[in-house]
């Protein structure tokens, strides 16, 4: 019993301690990021508790995983541990890294945050984390940044295949574009965090900011099936990739992707 309450309150002062700001944050060793991008491949929750996220900055750009962008062409070389999470689409680690205070708006194009303003930057952080016990649902929350992480691995993708990037349709901005998924209208990634935190928008539904369109949650027809299948393939995979290098697992994943063709855009594994 003692040693339980001293845990509970070991975890209120950490909670306290994020919505408060007064952190001290250190930056993660080699090691511990290597740990903590196998814990995602692996889907190891236990690895993403609060109490140890707390300790660490959490939004410090790291290398890209070798052997994601081989097998993704024009994906971003540097990635926080919440936009690799989001890209991986691992939902428990998404959450747990944004009630510790990762930011969302963090990303290779954009290193200071998507977002200018640092009061709307903090009201989003709070609503995705529901920090003060308010804000947007949990599954939302992640969904949300899921989302964003999938449209800029597709202005990553594009751009690298030469394509010219649009400005955004709603305010003309042009330094972090990508189309929003599936009504296609260019938007910047502050725009669609903008219209998150609409008005009204209390369920934290994500809409395109120019048209209203609802982006489905996982595609349909083929790209639903090519998800599935890396699903299992992932599954699968990280077994066997348990005696790998810190960042060598999950290539069965990536060419079940290959294999999808133009699903890897829309299933991100």
């Amino acid at each position: 019993m003692g040693r339980e309450a001293a845990r509970q309150r070991e975890r209120r002062a950490v909670y306290h301690a994020i919505r408060s700001g007064s952190l001290h944050r250190r930056a993660p060793t080699l090691d511990e990021v290597a740990a903590l991008f196998r814990a995602i491949d692996h889907r190891d929750v236990k690895a993403y508790g609060v109490c140890t996220l707390a300790a660490l900055d959490l939004d410090t750009l790291h290398p890209m995983p070798p052997w994601l962008r081989q097998y993704m062409p024009g994906a971003e070389r540097r990635v926080t541990l919440l936009g690799y999470a989001a890209l991986r689409r691992r939902h428990g680690a998404v959450k747990h890294l944004l009630v510790a205070g990762a930011a969302p708006t963090l990303s290779e194009r954009c290193p200071g945050g998507a977002i200018e303003s640092e009061a709307e930057d903090a009201r989003l952080r709070e609503a995705l984390s529901r920090r003060y016990g308010a804000g947007i649902a949990s599954a939302a929350a992640v969904y949300a940044v899921e989302l964003v992480a999938r449209l800029r691995s597709f202005a990553a993708r594009d751009a690298a295949r030469g394509a010219s990037l649009p400005p955004c349709s709603v305010c003309g901005e042009s330094g972090s574009t990508a189309c929003f998924d599936a009504c296609g209208c260019p938007c910047c990634e502050a725009c669609v965090w903008g219209a998150l935190l609409r008005p009204g928008n209390g369920g934290g539904e994500m809409r395109c900011p120019r048209c209203g369109s609802v982006p489905p949650l996982r595609g349909g027809g083929e790209g639903a099936a090519a998800a599935a299948e890396v699903d299992a393939v992932a599954a699968a995979d990280g077994a066997a990739a348990d005696g790998a290098g810190a960042f060598d697992g999950g290539a069965a994943a990536a060419a079940a992707l290959l294999r999808a063709g133009g699903a890897i855009g829309e299933t991100l594994f």
